[in-house]
């Protein structure tokens, strides 16, 4: 879960959080997959409490309806809590039979029958799902997504990425088997703009914005709609990715099956954790570039990996201070690979690490035809060996 995107979130909601653990408990007892995005969990979370309030599927979508409603509220007013009268017109007030009929959705403090009495959801992101997902259940014609997403512009941080999850069939059936079937003529607006708005995103020099619609075609999981776009998406440097984006990029890179240039230029914190995520995404690109990156010798043990597995046939490491055991590591990869070119000015390297390079050039299994240490102190006894 620490991979998934806005993790922390929930620790920050003790009630939310027992909730979550609940459901993956259930979801491992059961033998089941594990929520792989935001969406898919939330999906999970939202069947099990309407499911704890035993209401059917009409009952369920107008309840889903009206907090949609409140949630708007919340987003779009002054203030992140609802009083008691709004509750009213949003005609929440008949699912609170009791004190604490919705407290799994709704966070209440003070009495419910006072009207000093406020409401608010649990989380942020629990709050913008329901957007998405009344948005979808939505029946009114006047309703566009881009009204909807202007008028909130700034003020959410999860509701595209919830919209672009449910708007594929195979990530809102459990829903909808709970709150009925989503307005069709809502789930053909927001793809329209989605296919246009991601091509136009993915062929930009803004790396965020690139990365915005990657973490946007992570949580649709639809593979041949993510091939698609990654096509035609122009080829920047995703240097200083964090863990999350290590996901959604490895993600979109093994969906297209291929990758021409895996450019990490100036990764100047690519742990293990994250080189662990990218042995996929690393090991299908033809030309990996890691100019001017700092590796710790847990990554270079996983690019030494993606080199040997993979069809990698340049790489760039100029730039990187390696020293002697660093630089073994990067030979473990380099000895049986289809690198042809290599680049390494400036790496520090010292006569100490000729030896093992020397190995690999000797070994009868190497396919090198460019080789370039420009800059580095190996002097007469490195050359030599």
């Amino acid at each position: 879960m620490e991979r998934t995107l806005g993790f922390y979130e929930f620790a920050a909601s003790p009630n939310f959080c027992w909730t979550t653990c609940f459901i993956y408990k259930s979801l491992m007892e059961a033998g089941e997959s594990l929520p792989e995005t935001l969406t898919q969990l939330f999906v999970c979370i939202t069947v099990h409490l309407i499911w704890a309030l035993s209401l059917d599927k009409d009952h369920a979508r107008d309840l889903v309806c009206a907090l949609g409603r409140m949630a708007s509220h919340c987003c779009l007013g002054s203030h992140p809590h609802c009083s008691t009268e709004e509750m009213n017109s949003f005609d929440l007030q008949r699912f609170q039979t009791t004190p604490t009929s919705l407290k799994d959705f709704v966070r209440t403090v003070g009495d419910p029958e006072s009207k000093n009495c406020t409401f608010s959801f649990h989380t942020q992101m629990m709050q913008e799902f329901i957007m998405a997902v009344s948005f979808y259940l939505d029946g009114s014609e006047e309703v566009n997504i881009e009204d909807m997403l202007a008028s909130h512009k700034g003020r959410v941080d999860f509701l595209d990425l919830y919209l672009a999850g449910l708007s594929e069939p195979s990530q809102r059936k459990p829903l909808e088997s709970h709150v009925g079937e989503f307005n069709t003529d809502h789930i053909v607006d927001f793809s329209s703009w989605f296919k246009s708005a991601t091509q136009k995103a993915l062929q930009s020099w803004h790396v965020e914005r690139h990365l915005h619609f990657l973490r946007l075609l992570h949580q649709s999981q639809n593979g041949k709609l993510v091939k698609e776009n990654m096509r035609h998406a122009r080829l920047i440097s995703y240097g200083r990715l964090s863990v999350h984006d290590c996901v959604v990029f490895n993600y979109a890179v093994t969906c297209t099956e291929e990758w021409d240039r895996l450019n990490l230029y100036r990764s100047t914190d690519l742990t293990e954790e994250k080189a662990i995520l990218l042995v996929p995404a690393m090991s299908l690109s033809r030309v990996i570039m890691l100019s001017q990156s700092s590796l710790t010798p847990g990554a270079l043990n996983h690019l030494a990996l993606a080199l040997r597995q993979g069809r990698t046939i340049e790489l760039d490491m100029s730039y990187n201070s390696m020293g002697n055991i660093e630089f073994k590591l990067l030979c473990t990869g380099l000895e049986e690979c289809h690198i042809e070119v290599l680049i390494l000015p400036l790496c520090d390297l010292t006569d100490a690490c000729c030896e093992d390079l020397a190995a690999v050039l000797s070994s009868g299994r190497s396919h090198l035809r460019v080789l370039n240490l420009a800059g580095n102190a190996l002097g007469d006894p490195g050359l030599s060996k």
